[in-house]
């Protein structure tokens, strides 16, 4: 099979190759990119440790092009930078991991000549993000299909893992990213809840964050959280909550609690997100 680099946009994924015929070569990601705040306090030697976020990377494809004739070749360079030039971000993923993409914007690139009709180019994108995230998310299907899910994706093998639970005071959400999953931080997390209750409580004992809907909630409410927003049947309720953020720490099953409802059903839909891939 040969290596491909594939753009999603406007919901369609292709390959520069299947358009173009150019011959990809490799994806080569740059290192995280930390950067922590730390607090000087005067009196104290040193400084006090603060909290690291992660800045842009860049991914740099690298690809052979060829054209039949002079006219060709030009023709091709054109086509190229019609396809990776756009106004608005995309993702990229490689045929290496396809499982994994990154939210990217394309930099200038050049061609360097091999002869009069072929070239090697590369071209950086930035990462502005930081980091990579899955193709699918939590509620697709975990089958180890092509376009979906690989190894190498901190997926536990030999276990079901699920995100929709029914009548479950407690249940566990395991979270694969290598980074934990903070809305706060324009992480994507929706979580669905239903059920007929009041003071409806969910709460992340491995991270002690708690969300309270304080008012009532009957048969076909819909309560859910979209990133650090809460909405009852798509109409805005912060004001009855207690404002909590729900964060799901890296590489480990989260172990929740939900009070307060009866015959109760909750969703939790997010994409893993990557820093170290």
């Amino acid at each position: 099979m040969k290596k491909q680099l594939y753009i999603d946009r406007n919901g369609l994924r292709q390959s520069l190759e299947e358009v173009l015929g150019c011959r990809f070569l490799e994806l080569i990601v740059s290192s995280p990119q930390p950067s922590t705040n730390y607090q000087q306090q005067s009196g104290l030697d040193g400084q006090l440790d603060g909290y690291t976020t992660y800045g842009p990377k860049t991914a740099t494809a690298n690809f052979f092009l060829k054209g039949t004739n002079i006219e060709e070749y030009q023709l091709l360079i054109r086509d190229v930078w019609q396809f990776f030039y756009s106004r608005e971000a995309y993702y990229i993923s490689s045929s290496d991991m396809l499982g994994i993409r990154y939210l990217v914007h394309p930099k200038p690139m050049d061609f360097t000549r091999v002869n009069t009709v072929a070239a090697t180019f590369s071209i950086e994108f930035e990462v502005f993000k930081g980091y990579g995230e899955s193709w699918a998310t939590t509620l697709n299907d975990f089958t180890f299909e092509e376009e979906k899910w690989q190894i190498g994706m901190n997926l536990p093998l030999a276990e079901d893992l699920n995100y929709v639970f029914t009548n479950q005071r407690n249940f566990d959400v395991y979270n694969a990213s290598d980074i934990a999953i903070n809305p706060l931080l324009r992480h994507e997390l929706s979580i669905a809840i239903s059920g007929v209750g009041s003071s409806v409580k969910l709460f992340n004992k491995s991270t002690n964050d708690a969300f309270q809907y304080n008012k009532t909630m009957k048969q076909g409410d819909v309560l859910v959280l979209t990133g650090v927003y809460p909405f009852l049947n798509d109409e805005h309720c912060g004001r009855d909550t207690n404002h909590g953020i729900i964060t799901l720490a890296p590489l480990i099953y989260n172990e929740f609690e939900l009070t307060g409802l009866r015959n109760s059903k909750i969703s939790f839909d997010f994409p893993f997100l990557y820093v170290n891939k």
